[in-house]
C-alpha cells in the first residue's frame, strides 16, 4: 500500500474520532444541562402550601399535638387556641 493512501487513511480516521469526540461530548453536556435543571430542586417535588391568609387557622389542615411528644422535653402540648394565632395574615 503506497505511502500517502496509508496518511490519508490516517488523517480520514483522526476527522471521524475527533466529529464522533465533538457529537459525544455535545451529547454529554447536554444531558448534564437537563439533569441538573431537572433536578436543580434538590429532587423534590412541591406539594402543598398554606399563606396563612386567612383570620385564623385552617383546622382541616393543621392540628394540635398535645402531651411530651418531641425529644423528651419537659414540656406538655396542648391544644388550646390561645396558643396559635395569625398575626398580619
Amino acid at each position: 500500500m503506497p505511502c500517502h493512501l496509508i496518511s490519508s487513511i490516517i488523517t480520514l480516521n483522526r476527522r471521524i474520532i475527533l466529529i464522533l469526540w465533538k457529537v459525544l461530548s455535545f451529547s454529554f453536556a447536554i444531558h448534564c444541562i437537563a439533569h441538573s435543571q431537572a433536578d436543580s430542586n434538590g429532587g423534590w417535588k412541591f406539594e402543598w402550601s398554606d399563606e396563612f391568609n386567612g383570620p385564623s387557622i385552617d383546622a382541616s389542615v393543621w392540628g394540635y399535638e398535645t402531651g411530651y411528644v418531641r425529644n423528651n422535653e419537659d414540656q406538655y402540648y396542648t391544644n388550646r387556641t390561645e396558643n396559635s394565632r395569625i398575626d398580619n395574615g
